[in-house]
């Protein structure tokens, strides 16, 4: 059963479609194109407009597109015709020669939908310069030669870079270098494979030559004698078919010989096929095991970073809940001593109005005309004890 496409894949494969009818050559995927491409969709996504990165000033460039309410089957040929009808130079480049390799991601948010195409006119895996020395083949004869490997060297070399970079360079590098060796793993394959079947196609009329050759020197051989027999007067038919059967008993023992001979050779050469076999199986395994030993070190560096991560938050969100706390308490301290400010200034302001009140009925007393009325009296008292003192106007 086909694997379905993802739309990002099919966006890939329609840019592809759109040059090959330019009679341009095919862009082919890139994963390291792709991630950086993931990374400006979710970036735009975030940020809800279109923008470009600066991350291609030396090996491409990229398309950004933005849309809404596309479904997941009318999309990526919206957003290949959307390029194509373009007039801002994204139809250029979709169908520059240069381009060698690409990769399609595509995000969507509360702001939209987001699509990034990444390209470079370097040659998938480029960048590594990662340099595989040629399988080489010994004499198939007798088992002389081997199948050399060269997948001892390429776990040096992961190994090596592992160690350089340390484990962030491992989680920015362990997906190109996993499609490298992966890659290295499936054509030993078909190495050994091409290999096995071109060794059995030597083996195959290995031999005919000598039996050809056996043949004949029987042949000459028995007209020989049966000339010798002839110029001695010696010939009889009782004679010539004891020669002929001793010259064909002697023919089919040498013929066995060199059967025996050849199907000793092929022997041996099944048993260094299987040799060979069996240790590309096991440099296999290896390589694999050290791709999952790999891939172990990246998930450890994840959760590790996880892990700072979620420390980091928790202290910062600490030392902000801290500080939230020290501002209410100084918004209450301060809340606090104005209450009291006030208290005092009431308790003022009574004391003040009741000494005025009582200095005004005291003038009354001692007045012999008619005095004012006692709700003047405490009107005034009052604004005086409000005022703080200056004049008031009875």
């Amino acid at each position: 059963m086909a694997r379905k496409e993802k739309p990002n894949q099919i966006v890939h494969r329609l840019i592809n479609e759109e040059r090959r009818r330019k009679g341009l050559p095919w862009a082919r995927w890139s994963q390291k194109l792709y991630l950086l491409a993931k990374d400006q969709a979710n970036a735009m996504a975030r940020e809800g407009h279109l923008f470009h990165s600066n991350r291609y000033a030396l090996q491409g460039g990229e398309n950004c597109w933005m849309g809404k309410g596309y479904s997941e089957r009318a999309l990526p040929k919206a957003i290949v015709g959307s390029w194509m009808k373009s007039r801002a130079g994204h139809r250029e480049w979709l169908l520059d020669p240069r381009v060698k390799t690409a990769g399609t991601a595509i995000s969507r948010s509360r702001h939209g939908i987001f699509a990034a195409w990444a390209f470079s006119d370097q040659p998938l895996h480029k960048p590594f310069k990662l340099k595989l020395p040629s399988l080489k083949f010994g004499k198939v004869k007798g088992g002389e030669g081997m199948l050399r490997l060269p997948v001892k060297i390429i776990l040096i070399c992961v190994s090596a870079l592992a160690f350089i970079l340390g484990a962030h360079g491992l989680y920015v590098y362990f997906s190109p270098i996993e499609a490298i060796f992966g890659g290295v793993l499936a054509q030993l394959e078909l190495d050994y494979s091409e290999h096995a079947d071109l060794a059995r196609g030597f083996l195959t009329g290995l031999g005919t030559t000598e039996l050809a050759r056996i043949n004949e020197k029987f042949a000459a051989s028995l007209a020989t004698q049966t000339q010798q027999l002839v110029d001695r007067g010696l010939f009889s038919s009782a004679v010539i078919l004891d020669i002929t059967e001793r010259n064909t008993r002697d023919k089919d023992e040498e013929i066995a010989a060199l059967n025996d001979r050849l199907n000793r050779e092929k022997l041996a050469n099944q048993h260094t096929l299987y040799g060979q076999q069996v240790a590309l199986r096991g440099q296999t395994l290896a390589g694999k095991e050290r791709l999952h030993a790999l891939a172990q070190e990246v998930l450890r560096y994840r959760q590790a970073q996880t892990m700072g991560n979620a420390a980091a938050e928790t202290s910062h969100r600490s030392r902000a809940i801290a500080e939230m706390m020290g501002i209410s308490m100084a918004r209450l301290q301060g809340l606090q001593g104005r209450h009291e400010d006030n208290m005092r200034l009431m308790a003022y302001q009574l004391e003040e109005r009741n000494k005025l009140l009582i200095g005004l009925y005291g003038f009354v007393e001692r007045r012999e005309d008619v005095g004012p009325k006692f709700e003047e009296l405490a009107r005034l008292a009052t604004g005086l004890g409000d005022s703080g003192g200056g004049w008031i106007t009875p």
